[in-house]
């Protein structure tokens, strides 16, 4: 049995996430003058040592083909992270998915 498929729908997911809320809710970030969630992570820990939890996490939708078709991430990033080389844990908002709301079920309603 091969999980290539499934490797592939993570590292799909993956570049997705990278997405946030998507273009028109990141040109609403800058427009208010603000940092995107993971720009604000990067100004706040040290340089490449922010480690991600729950990064797949969100709702996903799938075609006919259950291939997936589109992936909207939760609306808080987590991870840990060091500042001024102290082991942190970091949580952010992310204010273009859903306002940057920690509840429901990160955009399926609920």
């Amino acid at each position: 049995m091969s999980w290539q498929k499934e490797v592939k729908e993570i590292a799909h997911r993956r570049e997705l996430r990278k997405q946030m809320g998507g273009q028109e809710g990141i040109e609403r970030q800058r427009r208010r003058g603000k940092l995107t969630v993971r720009e604000r992570i990067d100004a706040l820990v040290d340089p490449g040592g922010f480690e991600e939890f729950y990064s797949l996490a969100g709702a996903a939708r799938y075609g006919q083909d259950n291939e997936l078709t589109s992936f909207m991430p939760r609306g808080v990033v987590e991870g840990m992270a060091k500042i001024d080389e102290r082991k942190v844990v970091v949580t952010a908002g992310d204010f273009t998915v859903r306002g940057g709301s920690g509840g429901g079920s990160g955009g399926m309603g609920g």
